[in-house]
């Protein structure tokens, strides 16, 4: 989108007075369903999708504001429960406890011991921002 001078972000933002076309700062992937058995390690699957996306960044490497583009990746877990409990009623993960009960779109769901990884995992994204 911000490489393609037909795509509707650079035909507006030309009618617009030719702004300055923005630079990538950060990319955040959260990986759904991203573990192997063995701890901290994405599976296959997950791996290649990341690897892609490391490929189409280093094709568009002018396009983000360091030097290396794959600098620029966040990598998170997918935060599964703890995600939609927070997105569907506004709480922040941080804010959740371990072992409530919320519904959510009529199905029960239980902020599990994984929210801890998640906060942290949260505060590490903050901190690089």
């Amino acid at each position: 989108m911000l490489d393609n001078p037909n795509s509707d972000f650079n035909v507006w933002r030309s009618r617009a007075g030719d702004i300055k076309r923005p630079q990538v700062s950060a990319v955040v992937m959260t990986m759904a369903g991203a573990r192997s058995a063995t701890k901290g390690v994405k599976d296959r699957a997950s791996q290649m999708y990341v690897e892609r996306a490391y490929e189409v960044a280093a094709k568009h490497s002018d396009l983000f504001d360091v030097d290396n583009a794959a600098d620029a990746f966040v990598i998170t877990d997918d935060f599964m429960s703890a995600g939609r409990i927070s997105g569907a009623l506004s709480i922040p993960i941080p804010q959740l406890k371990v072992g409530q009960f919320h519904t959510v779109s009529g199905s029960r769901l239980q902020v599990n011991e994984s929210q801890v990884r998640y906060r942290k995992e949260l505060e590490y994204l903050t901190s690089i921002l």
